[in-house]
């Protein structure tokens, strides 16, 4: 019926179990003309449901075998696997709704996890997870020779694993047609990446009306695209949206977020390579990534850039800061404890008192291995101000101008004393939402009024807080309106934190602690 209806293209039929002979007729909403022979994977996960439901009661048995028919859905549809993960996982799952009639009084209908059909796909979903995850572990190990003889976890015929790992028969862009005459001679150099490349990467930015050659590339590479497994022997295509067809570069940069990072990071993780062309937009957004990532970027003569992982770039890690946990609404992020300063033409000094300038980190033949530590610090903090600023909201030329001052940091240029004050300003900014909300989490905690759709609410003289660990929401506004900080799903939306609040947060978990303590020491002596 989805199919029918115009909300799904493909067809997306689930080997389970046996695949027991089913003879003709209606499983549930669908209907189906011929038997089905033994063998002969069921067309749908519904099908297959229908099928085996019976063998098991009705409540928890039946949500678990839901379960684990989504589990071989997504092992054999990776793509379906790779959107929901591009979407936010199992967080973007809690928020989604389940209804299938008009009355929503079906068993399997609701919201989040009050369905018991989307807790299913959560569990099965995770499993599928947790079992890519485990596969990338060891085939990280076997590549470096570790002694790993065997694999417990036993992945089905049509595994993302397989489709990751088997040789590419074909250039997946050889017979596509190109959206146009003007495109097509752009396409020359992108269907010569795919010639070398074994896996894809890429969303369009453009609404789905809007014709697009990233997304009929996506669906050229199939199941090779957006798969989330690689190894060191995949050399990736990365294309994704230019500045044209009404695309904004708030767009661009959105979708590069969301939908490019945790994809890039992952191959970086398995030491993949890439191939990325030169357009305005998400060619230039993936290669000051990869740069700052510690990629070498070298030019192909079919137009196209391919990017390498330096091998004496290994020191510099890939960290970025967290997303805000239920437990703790603290938005973590490897901030160095005191604030970077470095020595410039306006006299700014390292901690070590070491020039940081091309003079002195190349000195012809001779590199000191003190001045090779300080860059490679002050490239991690780079990296780690560049991740700030995206947890931040700052702007898409704000982000884009740090990626810039990092590649020319690189290539040798000095840190100006306003960058140095910006990076500065950002980690202090982070730092100060880190405590408040921590503050805030503890009178969640203590003061806390549950609501029934899961906020937390603390109804104070000066302040209003509301708190959804859940969906890690938190939100403070004083009592004339003005909204101090609101977070939605993990991201900064609006940042008014100055000192001043935060020595009155700071006030109150003083009496907090001071209240409990006299509380604790009255128990005691009961």
């Amino acid at each position: 019926p989805a199919k029918e209806l115009g909300k799904i293209q493909g067809d997306y039929p689930v080997s389970f179990r046996d695949n027991a002979a089913v003879p003709a007729g209606k499983y549930g909403p669908e209907t189906y003309a011929q038997d089905k022979p033994a063998g002969v994977p069921f067309v749908s996960a519904e099908q297959a449901y229908q099928h085996y439901k019976t063998t098991v009661p009705l409540g928890e048995p039946r949500i678990q075998l839901m379960a684990e028919i989504i589990q071989g859905k997504l092992e054999q549809h990776p793509k379906l696997f790779a959107a929901i993960t591009q979407r936010g996982g199992v967080e973007w799952l809690e928020n989604c709704t389940h209804y299938v009639t008009s009355a929503r009084d079906n068993y399997w209908e609701g919201k989040g996890k009050e369905s018991p059909f989307i807790r299913a796909l959560i569990e099965g979903y995770s499993k599928v997870l947790e079992n890519s995850q485990t596969i990338t572990q060891v085939s990280s190990k076997l590549l470096r020779n570790e002694d790993v003889k065997t694999v417990n976890t036993p992945q089905p015929k049509d595994s993302v694993q397989e489709i990751a790992t088997s040789p590419k028969t074909c250039n997946p862009l050889a017979n596509l047609q190109p959206l146009n005459t003007a495109v097509a001679t752009h396409m020359q150099k992108d269907v010569a990446m795919a010639d070398v490349a074994t896996q894809f990467i890429g969303m369009s930015s453009a609404p789905p009306e809007t014709p697009s050659s990233t997304r009929n590339y996506q669906q050229a590479w199939g199941e090779r695209a957006n798969t989330g497994v690689y190894s060191a022997n995949d050399t990736i295509m990365v294309s994704g949206s230019g500045l044209w067809r009404g695309v904004t570069q708030q767009q661009i940069l959105e979708t590069f977020n969301k939908h490019y990072v945790p994809l890039i990071d992952q191959a970086i993780a398995s030491k993949s390579s890439f191939v990325v062309g030169n357009a305005a937009g998400t060619d230039q957004l993936v290669k000051q990534y990869l740069e700052t990532q510690g990629y070498k970027l070298e030019a192909v003569n079919d137009g196209y850039t391919r990017a390498v992982k330096l091998e004496q770039d290994t020191t510099l890690t890939n960290q970025q800061p967290q997303s805000i946990t239920p437990t703790a609404l603290e938005v973590s992020s490897p901030v160095p404890t005191q604030p970077l300063s470095v020595v410039s033409s306006n006299g700014i000094k390292l901690p070590n008192s070491t020039p940081i300038s091309s003079s002195n980190i190349v000195q012809k033949e001779v590199v000191t291995d003190k001045t090779i530590q300080n860059q490679e610090t002050t490239l991690e903090k780079l990296r780690t101000w560049y991740l700030t600023a995206q947890k931040l909201g700052k702007s898409a030329e704000y982000i884009q101008r740090i990626a810039e001052v990092g590649s020319e940091f690189k290539s040798g240029a000095e840190l100006t004393e306003k960058a140095v004050l910006a990076m500065n300003n950002d980690f202090q900014e982070l730092h100060s939402i880190n405590r408040i909300t921590q503050i805030a989490q503890r009178m969640g905690d203590v003061f806390g009024i549950p609501q029934d759709n899961g906020d937390v609410i603390v109804q104070g003289k000066e302040y209003l807080i509301s708190i959804n660990n859940s969906h890690k929401d938190l939100t403070i506004i004083k009592k004339d309106g003005t909204v101090l900080l609101d977070i939605k799903l993990g991201q900064i939306n609006q940042s008014r934190i100055s000192a001043e609040v935060i020595d009155i947060f700071e006030e109150i978990n003083n009496n907090i602690n001071q209240s409990l303590a006299s509380v604790k020491n009255q128990y005691l002596q009961v």
